[in-house]
């Protein structure tokens, strides 16, 4: 019998088998029973099984509905993917991999085998099972050592899938602490365990105060190199600002102080402007940034300023002998100024006044003997142009500072206005 044809030829039979009893009736009542020639035919109106048959073959849907014919077999369940097919991870972390079926896994989930070609460099799990329902899972590939690439096998009935991985080298160290002076730039050192593979490595970088400390966002160590310099650029005074190294999962971090030091003796505050008048109240901060004493007595020290043309000839007060540490500040000037206690090296009340400033710049400056060693340009544009330290016309330092405020020293070339001035209270510049 034809599969798919049971309910036809079921019909079919049972018409045959009313024709034959119909026909084994007809025998029992006997010839007499039919003898008019009006009665029918006994087979009249009915089909022959083979004719019925026939006819489901040239038209089977119109006997039986769709749904009543079974459908062809499906065939099985196939594993269609492995993605990425390629990656590569620092050692230590993780890559994730999804694995894709044709269609989505029957009751009980589809289990799936992984492999590693090289389990001491990438390992993987020994199966993972996608969820019924689901045509996709994910499962994380470790990177055990640095090597590669690494054949990883996904595989579920007939079907095997393939990914490679390859694994490059972690962060090993980086400078715990660096100080770079504003306005230039030196480099953090990083270290890896092993060298950087073809193509190098690509570190990602980030400071907690980028108007501080600049760093470039991504910095690439070399191939075959284990180590490499991360520039960083001291943008502003200030720190200590935390710069982070990160390479896969893990992250390292360094401490960078901006600074601007100072190497030698140098004016450090300057109040110039007392609220009304300024005798005995104004006063010079030196600060000694050298590495050595210096002995004022050795030589002749002087405080000028200039007011009025570029010759610092308005004041010349000689410094009277004595010593400065390093580190160390002394104050020279009129001992009546605001913040009182401090120890005065030199009490002198200037004669003339330091220069107010105006619609012009004015400067104080140190000299030893007829050598300009320092000097602060305040106030406006420097139009007179007064020489500074460089021996050439000087850019502006610190504007002019208000009434009872003073001009204060942050770096070699730093300068501010201070609220609160405090003469012989020196911090390390």
């Amino acid at each position: 019998m034809k599969p798919g044809r049971w309910l036809p030829w079921l019909r079919a039979t049972t018409v045959v088998l009313a024709a034959s009893s119909i026909l084994v009736l007809a025998s029992a009542l006997g010839a007499g029973a039919c003898a008019s020639s009006n009665e029918p035919d006994p087979d009249a109106g009915f089909t022959d099984a083979a004719l019925v048959d026939a006819e489901v073959d040239a038209a089977p849907d119109r006997l039986l509905p769709d749904a009543f014919i079974p459908p062809d077999a499906a065939p099985p369940t196939s594993l269609e993917m492995l993605a990425p097919a390629s990656a590569s991870i620092p050692r230590g972390a993780k890559v994730a991999l999804t694995i894709t079926l044709d269609r989505p896994a029957l009751a009980g989930g589809a289990l799936v085998t992984l492999s590693s070609s090289e389990a001491a460099t990438v390992s993987v799990p020994a199966t993972v099972t996608v969820p019924a329902g689901s045509r996709t899972v994910g499962v994380d590939a470790t990177g055990v050592a640095p090597g590669g690439p690494v054949d990883i096998s996904a595989s579920f009935g007939a079907a095997t899938r393939m990914a490679s991985i390859s694994v490059t080298p972690a962060l090993a160290s980086l400078t715990p602490t660096l100080a770079v002076r504003i306005g230039s730039t030196d480099n953090l050192i990083v270290t890896l365990d092993g060298p950087a593979p073809a193509g190098g490595l690509t570190l990602t970088t980030t400071s907690t105060m980028p108007t501080v400390v600049g760093i470039p966002a991504q910095v690439t160590i070399p191939a075959g190199l284990s180590s490499g310099g991360i520039p960083v650029s001291g943008l502003t005074l200030g720190g200590p600002v935390t710069v982070r190294v990160t390479l896969g999962p893990t992250m390292m971090t360094a401490m960078v102080t901006v600074n601007d030091p100072v190497d030698r003796l140098v004016i450090s505050e300057v109040f110039y402007d007392a609220a009304g008048g300024d005798d005995g109240l104004e006063w010079i901060e030196l600060y000694n940034g050298g590495a050595t004493t210096v002995d004022l007595g050795a030589a002749v020290w002087q405080v000028r300023s200039s007011n009025s043309t570029a010759a610092y000839s308005a004041l010349n007060a000689t410094l009277g002998a004595g010593t400065i540490a390093p580190g160390a500040c002394v104050v020279i000037g009129g001992p009546g100024g605001p913040g009182g206690g401090a120890s005065y090296f030199q009490v002198q009340n200037f004669n003339p006044d330091l220069p107010n400033s105006g619609a012009a710049a004015d400067a104080i400056a140190l000299f030893q003997g007829t050598t300009l060693m320092d000097a602060v340009i305040y106030g406006a544009l420097n139009d007179r142009m007064i020489g500074d330290e460089t021996g050439t016309p000087g850019t502006l330092d610190v504007g002019d500072a208000a009434e009872g405020k003073s001009i204060q020293r942050l770096g070699a070339r730093t300068w501010r206005t201070d609220a609160t001035p405090g003469p012989g209270n020196c911090a390390p510049l």
